[in-house]
């Protein structure tokens, strides 16, 4: 069997997001916004996670601020586009690094304990996880409960986190290919369960979006 490899150049459903995100109205330019003003509140920050980094925006405005950068993402080419931008720059703030969060690398080798696994491994004081929500909820049909829990075990005290309502467009076109089943994807539910975990500091709608920004504060 002759497997076809995807041309470098190949479009995947992600690559282009910012490019189209950039067009609905402010919403890119507002949210860069909003965290710049959020990270600005925050303790000094030196470490963060960034995931669901597509192309590293959000990446690259933590790296400006000299904070070291983790930048996640499935889509191997958003990875693949963010480390030639950094190589070409020659920007050394930013790794980036190819995790699936619904399955992400697990601790393997003799006794699992040669290569550890990506949660034992996350080590920073702030995660950001934009546009990241309905796709783990409605597009991985995992609960809230347990995106909680997965966001725990990485945040070390920061999470600045984006909820896209079930109203939202790109939620609605998710929706168009399977059963609506998620009776419990609301704005109310999730602030339920995560402030299991953490502490609102922060919360405010991005534009005119209907999509919220928050900011929690791990508890110890």
């Amino acid at each position: 069997m002759i497997l076809k490899l995807k041309s470098p150049n190949q479009k995947t459903t992600w690559s282009e997001y910012y490019d189209e995100a950039s067009l609905r109205n402010d919403y890119l330019e507002v949210k860069k916004e909003m965290i710049n003003t959020f990270l600005n509140e925050l303790p000094t920050i030196t470490k963060a996670i960034d995931i669901g980094a597509n192309d590293g925006e959000f990446s690259k405005l933590l790296a400006s601020k000299n904070i070291e950068t983790i930048s996640v993402d499935f889509d191997s080419k958003c990875i693949n586009n963010l480390y030639l931008d950094i190589k070409r720059t020659a920007e050394t703030a930013i790794q980036p690094l190819l995790i699936d969060l619904s399955n992400p690398s697990p601790s393997i080798g003799v006794n699992n304990e040669e290569r550890s696994s990506f949660s034992s491994r996350a080590d920073a004081d702030l995660v950001i996880a934009l546009a990241v929500i309905h796709h783990l909820a409605i597009g991985k049909n995992i609960p809230f409960e347990k995106i909680a829990v997965m966001f725990n075990k990485i945040v070390k005290i920061f999470l600045i986190i984006e909820f896209v309502p079930k109203t939202d467009e790109k939620v609605q076109l998710m929706l168009k290919e399977k059963l609506d089943i998620y009776t419990d994807y609301n704005i109310e539910r999730f602030e339920m369960i995560f402030s299991q975990y953490f502490r609102i500091i922060n919360k405010k709608e991005i534009s005119k979006s209907g999509r919220v920004l928050y900011t929690f504060n791990r508890y110890d």
